[in-house]
């Protein structure tokens, strides 16, 4: 029988897109491989082993630790007499969780060894890692995702549709230079990388000078099935939410948002979030659409509650608590929307694999998201936050011209959407080669 580990370089809970993308690659996985042993190793593995959500991943065989986990692991136990301000204990931490690749060296050295980690990954015949856009925040465990399995395991590992966005700074720093010889290292060691879409593909290739095997995938949330639309409506019901058409639903991102963060983010951002309910609540006047607010993940509620107490048509907006709902049940929700507004690109996707459009509002060095509003053929709908005063001038522009012109952008996205499809089903096929 063989192995395969499935290894997430997000949590698997907690964010609608990431939950999407886990159980579209699973189940993809899966149908192809249906005797496997197919394990998942997600960051936060004890979380979510206790967690509501494990029950819903019942198509894999085992939940192992993932290896930043281990490294944590290894770093905690052997030095635990040592005072906490101790030298190589503080040297050893900084190490594991800012620069994964030395870790392995540095554990040989002292003496500690790679047994415990080697034994969680035993007879491993392939690993696949989930592919997601490098973030500076997410480092080590994007590194030791990569890193474990091809340099020190040595095993055929193939990233699952992967992006990669520039680096947030046009100028770039010593320490971001390092952070993308250390990505383009680990990556150029890969079996195949599978792209979701071209920008990223470009930007490895041409502007990393990457040398690597590659091809041209597609995000598997674009496969994720919907769930019964009167389910749905039943868990509205209990939030004393009603559907209504016509519908917009919007999808805002907290982090963006300075009263959340308690600091200053940028202030342009803030000033163009302030704005929206002032949009809104022109929808609802001269439309009469009724304002799903839809966070799609847990911290995005804040931003949603702010956005509805500046509202003055209460009565058409409402806040849908996605908390208790699977990715699926909110694919079938936005299924409903008339269009989207969107600052996350997998309430983009999700809406777009039933052919309802979206208008974004995410930074260009997101290639990910430039990329597949532009598969889906959303390019003139998708807004640079690079530049806030500007979206919020095109906002209401892009509004009324997609308003106007619905029925041809609809049938533009149905005609890219079997071409999405297809390439997304690639990424399973593909591991035929590596087994």
């Amino acid at each position: 029988m063989k192995k395969i580990v499935i290894i997430g370089t997000v949590r698997p809970f907690g964010n609608k897109g990431d939950e999407a993308i886990y159980r579209t690659s699973i189940r993809l996985v899966r149908e192809q491989y249906p005797n496997c042993k197919l394990s998942l190793a997600p960051p936060g593995f004890e979380t979510f082993k206790l967690s509501q959500f494990q029950k819903s991943y019942m198509l894999v065989n085992e939940i192992l630790p993932h290896p930043i986990s281990l490294i944590s692991t290894i770093f905690e136990k052997p030095f635990r007499f040592r005072a906490s301000n101790d030298p190589i204990l503080c040297l050893m931490k900084f190490c594991s969780y800012n620069f994964s690749p030395y870790v392995p060296a540095l554990t040989k050295y002292i003496g500690i060894g790679n047994k415990r980690i080697l034994s969680e990954y035993e007879n491993t015949d392939l690993f696949i890692i989930l592919g997601h856009p490098l973030e500076k925040v997410g480092l080590p465990t994007y590194l030791a995702s990569y890193f474990f399995p091809k340099i020190v395991l040595k095993k055929p590992t193939v990233a699952f549709p992967l992006s990669i966005s520039r680096l947030r700074y046009s100028k770039l720093n010593i320490a971001d230079k390092i952070i993308r010889k250390y990505v383009k290292a680990l990556l150029e060691k890969l079996d195949i990388i599978l792209f979701r879409e071209r920008e990223s593909m470009k930007y490895f290739l041409e502007d990393m000078h990457a040398k690597a095997n590659v091809l041209l995938s597609a995000d598997t949330a674009f496969l994720l099935e919907g769930s019964n639309f009167n389910s749905v409506l039943n868990k509205l019901s209990k939030q004393n939410v009603s559907f209504q058409k016509p519908a917009v639903a919007v999808c805002l991102r907290t982090d963006y948002f300075t009263e959340y963060r308690q600091e200053y983010v940028e202030k342009e951002v803030n000033l163009l979030l302030r704005s929206i309910p002032t949009l809104l609540d022109s929808l609802i006047d001269k439309k009469a659409f009724n304002i799903y607010l839809v966070p799609m993940a847990s911290e995005d509620y804040f931003v949603s509650k702010w956005i509805y107490n500046f509202l003055r048509n209460k009565k058409k907006a409402h806040i849908i608590d996605t908390k208790n709902m699977s990715c699926a049940e909110v694919k079938t929700l936005l299924s409903q929307m008339d269009f989207l507004i969107t600052m996350r690109i997998h309430a983009a996707i999700l809406a777009g694999s039933s052919n309802v459009p979206s208008i974004s509002i995410l930074p260009s060095h997101d290639l990910k998201s430039v990329g597949i509003m532009k598969d889906m053929n959303l390019s003139d709908y998708s807004l640079d936050l690079s530049d806030p005063n500007l979206v919020a001038k095109l906002l209401p522009i892009k509004i009324k011209q997609l308003c106007e012109n619905i029925d041809k952008v609809v049938d533009d996205m149905k005609e890219r959407l079997p071409i999405i499809r297809s390439r997304a089903e690639k990424s399973a096929k593909i591991l035929k080669y590596f087994l």
